[in-house]
């Protein structure tokens, strides 16, 4: 049976222990996959901290797939522990699927280039952010003029270098 890492700020509802984490475990289970979640710290580390930690890493060592609540927490952003999970996942190779209940980009949130801060709001395009397949990197570029074409592009050296791959005909 897979193993379906949920990661998010889940973990800090109330219910959590009680309510939340066997919802989940029904539903990954009524689809075939073996729940790997945190639900109660591991044994092994120093500090509460370092508990989670390393438990953590090793139901994302031993999953295969990584299903992410991407939604803010606390502010603006997803929660910084998720965030770090989906990128050791991605380091592994994981199957990662993020999930936001607003799709909109971060520009469109604040609503400026700058925030109130003054710090500069990216605009990225995650529809067209590179995947990842054993050790190719690949984008595929679009425009608003041409909806159906897009122009893809690979990189085997994580990418440094790109090698353009030829056009591709974009479903709708």
């Amino acid at each position: 049976m897979d193993r379906i890492y949920v990661a998010g700020f889940d973990v800090f509802y109330p219910d959590w222990k009680e309510k939340r984490y066997f919802v989940y475990q029904e539903l990954c289970s009524k689809y075939g996959f073996e729940m790997q979640a945190q639900k109660a710290a591991a044994d092994e580390g120093k500090t509460l901290g370092e508990r989670i930690f390393l438990k953590n890493i090793h139901y994302l060592d031993n999953c295969e797939y990584v299903v992410a609540n991407l939604n803010t927490f606390r502010g603006m952003e997803p929660d910084s522990g998720t965030c770090f999970e989906i990128g050791y996942a991605y380091a592994l190779g994981k199957k990662i699927y993020g999930y936001l209940d607003d799709g909109r980009t971060m520009l469109e949130k604040v609503g400026a280039r700058a925030d109130a801060k003054g710090f500069t709001v990216e605009d990225f395009d995650y529809l067209n952010m590179p995947e990842k397949e054993d050790d190719t990197l690949t984008i595929t570029v679009t425009t608003d003029a041409a909806e159906k074409d897009g122009i893809v592009f690979q990189s085997t050296d994580y990418g440094a270098t790109w090698e353009y791959k030829g056009l591709v005909q974009i479903a709708n």
